[in-house]
């Protein structure tokens, strides 16, 4: 991590870099306190986009060139321009095969919602969204923060622009937020996460006499990683009561039962079914299905087994070029 300090000297000699110092309130926080820097700067021209990026993780160099750049100061009828990714090891050495989109322009709506297959710093996102929708990241949110917020942003567009080119390279580093989440329990894991996609709904259902859209995506979502949830917990010979306790403190979840064919996938749909009217089956199942799982983590432990593994998981040495 690079010291504030040195964060300070470098804006002290670049007019273009800002350090902004705050107590550690989590990511949500932080990106939040950019948002509104930027938004008390550009008061007067919110014709520019914002752009995030994480401390492991990097942009392709080249890539912002300058037809682009022209691009994202001409055409103001953009609200999110999204671009490719791809995933990289800690070391930037071996890649996996890129993500990219056709060219193409979307309305934003509840089916380019599911189109978004990149990573949510692979994209720009217009000035005026922050400020006609009061789009934010939710306090406090540690997981799936970013998702949840790309879902709005791209719901309440008006215009979504998708780009051919590769943008963001996705390091799996290590030491990351995912990577330390392994070593909570499932439950106190999962459940800020399902009522950050029910809340969401809430927050973009408020706009609906102005936006004419209603989205319950959210609540698809939560249905999902809820199912998700008991399934990682039974993975790790979590109890059968500890989900039933969950239902019994939170009884909007009552949205899980009502779950439609149409919403998920069909093995999705086979799993609800099996969770709601067969749980001890359901629990048998991850229970095994967890088993193989620790015993797999025990090979990839032999040095030979991972490095077979990372090289399918990574197949380039380099990244290809724009054509």
């Amino acid at each position: 991590m690079i010291p504030s300090t040195l964060c300070d000297q470098i804006a002290m000699h670049e007019s273009c870099v800002a350090v902004i110092h705050q107590e550690n309130r989590g990511v949500s926080a932080a990106r939040n306190a950019g948002i509104e820097y930027v938004l008390a700067h550009n008061a007067d021209n919110p014709e520019g986009y914002i752009a995030f990026l994480d401390a492991d993780d990097l942009w392709i160099p080249n890539t912002i060139t300058t037809n682009i750049k022209k691009m994202l100061l001409s055409d103001n009828k953009i609200d999110v321009y999204a671009f490719g990714g791809v995933g990289c090891d800690q070391y930037v050495n071996r890649f996996s095969v890129p993500k990219t989109y056709t060219k193409r322009q979307c309305n934003g709506d509840s089916q380019v919602i599911w189109q978004m297959e990149c990573h949510f710093c692979a994209n720009f996102y217009s000035i005026r969204l922050f400020l006609k929708w009061d789009i934010r990241f939710f306090n406090g949110l540690k997981y799936s923060e970013d998702k949840i917020f790309q879902m709005q942003c791209v719901f309440l567009s008006e215009k979504v622009q998708f780009m051919p080119q590769l943008l963001h390279i996705y390091r799996n580093s290590l030491d990351s937020a995912m990577d330390k989440a392994r070593s909570i329990s499932r439950i106190t894991y999962y459940i800020p996460i399902i009522d950050g996609w029910i809340k969401s709904d809430e927050f973009i259902n408020s706009w609906e006499g102005i936006s004419h859209k209603h989205l319950r995506a959210g609540h698809i979502l939560a249905g999902i990683y809820f199912m998700d949830m008991a399934a990682d917990h039974y993975k790790t010979y979590g109890k059968h009561e500890d989900i039933m306790t969950v239902f019994q403190e939170h009884p909007y979840y009552y949205l899980f039962e009502q779950m439609k064919p149409e919403d998920v996938s069909a093995k999705q749909y086979k799993n609800h079914y099996l969770l709601l009217k067969h749980p001890q089956i359901f629990k048998l199942k991850y229970n095994i299905i967890g088993m193989a799982e620790y015993a797999f983590r025990l090979i990839l432990k032999i040095p030979l087994i991972n490095s077979l593994r990372m090289q399918k998981k990574y197949p380039l040495l380099v990244l290809p070029s724009d054509k």
